[in-house]
């Protein structure tokens, strides 16, 4: 998995891996340094290591140990929109409408919702998000 660097958090995160615990970090230093011929033909010349962070093409290399960490820290963000199961259901949404624009942009609506929302409510929906 690779990931464009975005905080400083992230990078403490990807540099304080053990390197040596991880075949591609070591393969990729060892061919970097000259130590062993790389894997594949002018394949070093899109790889770097900086501040013990592996990059390819500019984004980091985010070892398999470290992808659940990653995606927590980025998916349970307050941000990421996500507000987690228990957070939706304490608000009351459990269901969500979606609507197409298939003429023009081709866009996509999506509007939370309750099961039981009446014919009324969809119209005040339709008419709160789409004009």
């Amino acid at each position: 998995m690779f990931v464009c660097l975005l905080d400083d958090s992230l990078l403490n995160m990807l540099s304080s891996t053990n390197p040596s615990s991880n075949p591609i970090f070591s393969t990729a230093s060892n061919a970097l340094s000259g130590l062993c011929l790389p894997p594949i033909k002018l394949a070093l010349s899109n790889w770097k290591i900086v501040d013990s962070v592996l990059y390819y093409k500019d984004w980091a290399y985010v070892s398999p140990t470290t992808h659940y960490d990653l995606l927590c820290q980025l998916h349970d963000h307050s941000t990421a929109g996500h507000p987690s199961h228990f957070k939706t259901e304490e608000l009351r949404f459990n269901s969500i409408m979606v609507m197409v624009d298939h003429r023009l942009s081709k866009g996509v609506i999506i509007i939370i919702c309750l099961k039981t929302i009446t014919s009324g409510g969809i119209a005040k929906l339709f008419f709160k998000h789409v004009y």
